[in-house]
């Protein structure tokens, strides 16, 4: 079969259509990606083929811009295509289409779309809760139309869907085999990924400074800012510390492919995790949780419930109350299974998602 994944704001190799693609392949099925290509795709296949939307940002004139590339791209090929893998509701233009012309589709859920849309710092306060309710609204109807798959356990009913799947954004650990790894030597924090003031960054930098005050301990800030002016803020901040010489940034205003920041992590001793307390990360295990976990990292996480309770069974890192206290250093060996972890527990499910497309 062939399968098609559309993105608006993501690359074309983000983590999770990265996983996807590896597991489609392993399947049989061809696959095309279309997405922002900021730099050359790390993963090349014959049987993957990807199309430049070109390196947008948030600007609504440049999604615009985006959503009519999209729209051309679909006229020339959506006959070729056996299943849309759909990775945003802002394409709900897309999924009516796709009904109307009977293609199989699938609604993967990243985020939880509208507590991120009614909190979002970078919208006027005035937009946020109509918007919200209005991509709330739009994925109810998409979920009526596409088959649904949730990126977290906790999104299971914020959608009321019939047909779904959860597919959590768990580690692929081959990735592990593929890696030339230098292990750091003396205390190295990381924290990757989406940079923002609600990732914690700030607090980060705080603790590693708090650290220094007493013992050499480095710090990387590995992954891209969408926000020019928290790139900017990061960039300045470190540049004030006393400490800079011992922190490396990488990426910050540009996207930095998926495997470098796997090595990053891999060669670091701890991952930092200081998300800041808001209701959208309440039930929310990111990324980097079962990234650490993988690469047997100790991860210092911020003050939150379900993840106290994950970390009573898992025993995978510490809870942290105040990110400008000293911390004792120390590397903890982690009790959780395979399964619960690892992408490879996922191929099965994706198997039947496609089973049930083939109908």
């Amino acid at each position: 079969m062939k399968i098609c994944h559309i993105t608006v704001l993501n690359p074309v190799d983000h983590t999770r259509i990265l996983k996807y693609n590896k597991t489609f392949l392993k399947l049989g099925h061809e696959v095309t990606v279309i997405g922002k290509t900021p730099y050359p795709p790390t993963f090349i296949n014959p049987k993957v083929q990807y199309y430049s939307t070109g390196n947008i940002n948030r600007f609504f004139l440049h999604r615009i811009k985006t959503h009519v590339k999209i729209f051309f791209w679909w006229l020339q090929n959506f006959s070729q295509m056996d299943i849309f893998w759909i990775h945003t509701p802002e394409l709900f233009w897309l999924f009516f289409l796709n009904r109307f012309f009977k293609k199989k589709q699938v609604y993967d859920v990243h985020e939880n779309y509208f507590e991120n849309t009614y909190h979002a710092n970078y919208y006027a306060k005035i937009m946020r809760v109509p918007l919200a309710y209005l991509v709330r609204g739009l994925e109810k109807i998409i979920s009526k139309i596409a088959f649904v798959v949730y990126a977290e356990y906790s999104y299971e009913n914020i959608l009321t869907a019939q047909n779904y799947k959860i597919i959590p954004n768990t580690f692929e650990c081959e990735l592990i085999k593929e890696l030339k790894i230098q292990y750091s030597e003396i205390p190295t924090f990381v924290i990757s990924g989406n940079l923002s003031e609600e990732w914690g960054i700030m607090e980060a930098i705080d603790f590693w400074e708090t650290q220094n005050q007493f013992e050499p301990t480095f710090l990387t800030i590995i992954g891209y800012a969408s926000l020019p002016s928290f790139a900017k803020k990061i960039r300045e901040r470190i540049n004030q510390s006393p400490y800079k010489e011992r922190c490396q940034l990488i990426g910050i205003e540009e996207y930095v492919p998926y495997n470098e920041i796997i090595k990053t992590i891999a060669q670091s001793n701890i991952v930092l995790a200081p998300y800041q307390k808001k209701k959208k990360f309440e039930k929310k295990i990111p990324t980097k949780f079962y990234e650490a976990i993988a690469l047997n990292k100790t991860i210092l996480f911020s003050d939150n419930a379900y993840w106290n309770t994950l970390n009573e069974t898992y025993q995978f890192g510490i809870c942290i109350q105040d990110w400008k206290s000293r911390w004792e250093y120390q590397n903890l060996q982690h009790h959780c299974p395979k399964e619960f972890y690892s992408w490879e527990a996922q191929k099965e499910k994706i198997e039947k998602i496609i089973q049930r497309m083939k109908k």
